[in-house]
């Protein structure tokens, strides 16, 4: 017998790795075309929900103990 943990390892993070880049290209792509700083977060924030398979994600400025709460997307 033969031991393959280090192969399904290296398996698996270049498989994480390809979706990554799928992931990133994607997004280049659909921010590209945008000027408007609350489009672009808006469009990153839902982009991201759906990569990671959140039922939300916000973009927030933390100051301290306070966060403001900008884009949210659900």
């Amino acid at each position: 017998s033969r031991d393959v943990t280090r192969f399904k390892k290296s398996e698996q993070a270049l498989a994480e790795s390809e979706q990554l880049q799928r992931y990133l290209l994607k997004l280049s792509d659909a921010l590209r075309h945008l000027d408007n700083a609350e489009e672009i977060q808006s469009v990153a924030s839902k982009l991201l929900g759906e990569q990671l398979q959140a039922s939300r994600v916000l973009y927030a400025e933390i100051d301290g103990d306070e966060a403001t709460v900008h884009r949210d997307y659900v």
